[in-house]
């Protein structure tokens, strides 16, 4: 972990290490891709510049040799390597996680919420995995980052669809209870989502799911008059499941696995 006068230092200048690139050649040719494509998108002279850093250069050969999926992440959006570069690790993770808020609040539609989501989960990934492969962060950093990043996804998702419901009229408010807040209508709505396995303990790792259990308490549920408590909290599952889950272009953000709740077989995913 980065010493306390650290916290403050951009990435580039915490790197330590740098993985093996087996083929050098295609190594050279794909961090060759990247700044063409860079200098397509306006982005080549500050990116020119990090690359002739040995150390920037030598991490980003490394993973242009051995993980595609890496690659693509930085020849999509050559802005998002150098801001990823530029800013120290925790700091920038934790402003991505407020970022991810702020955006979800002005969503007004499932493929924004899914878009801004995913968009999310692809630069905490690159973030997470530079700081990983450049010796910035040891393997207890790494993933508390990725629970730290699910936590905030599925808060996130959970607060835009209380917003949606709300918006369309099924959800009519938040009690009696002066302390709730209508910027965020998930506190004191009654439901409860629980992280379990390797997201509660903070173990995510890169491929990990994140495993779930829902809850919902019927008694400070402010619905429509006549909307089933257990209808609506069930249907507003699937649609969290669909937010985190579901392939679209931009990917997905993580798997989602409900089955640890309470005898699965036999009870709905919103209990």
């Amino acid at each position: 972990m980065p010493a306390p006068s650290d916290q403050s230092r951009p990435l580039l200048a915490l790197l330590s290490a740098a993985p093996l690139a087996h083929d050098k050649a295609a190594a050279t040719a794909r961090v060759g891709d990247l700044l063409q494509e860079a200098l397509e998108a306006g982005d080549a002279p500050q990116l020119a510049a990090l690359i002739q850093q040995p150390a920037i250069e030598a991490l980003l050969r490394g993973i242009a040799g051995c993980s595609p999926y890496l690659t693509s992440l930085m020849r999509s959006d050559p802005a998002r390597l150098v801001r990823v570069l530029e800013s120290p690790p925790a700091a920038h993770l934790a402003k991505l996680c407020r970022d991810l808020d702020v955006a979800l609040a002005s969503a007004s539609q499932h493929a924004n919420a899914m878009r801004l989501l995913r968009r999310f989960k692809a630069e905490v990934a690159l973030l997470v995995a530079l700081a990983d492969l450049g010796g910035v962060w040891p393997v207890t950093e790494v993933t508390g980052a990725l629970s730290a990043a699910a936590d905030a996804a599925t808060a996130g998702a959970v607060r835009f669809l209380f917003r949606e419901v709300a918006a369309r009229g099924d959800w009519l408010g938040f009690g009696p209870d002066p302390a709730h807040d209508p910027a965020r209508p998930d506190i004191g709505s009654g439901y409860i989502v629980i992280a379990m396995g390797k997201h509660g303990a903070r173990e995510l790792n890169y491929s990990s799911d994140i495993d779930l259990i829902v809850f919902f308490d019927p008694a400070r549920a402010c619905l429509k008059p006549g909307l089933d408590p257990a209808t609506f909290f069930v249907r507003l599952t699937r649609n969290l499941v669909k937010l985190l889950q579901e392939r679209t272009a931009d990917g997905y953000v993580f798997r989602t696995d409900l089955r640890l709740r309470p005898d699965p077989g036999a009870t709905q995913v919103a209990i």
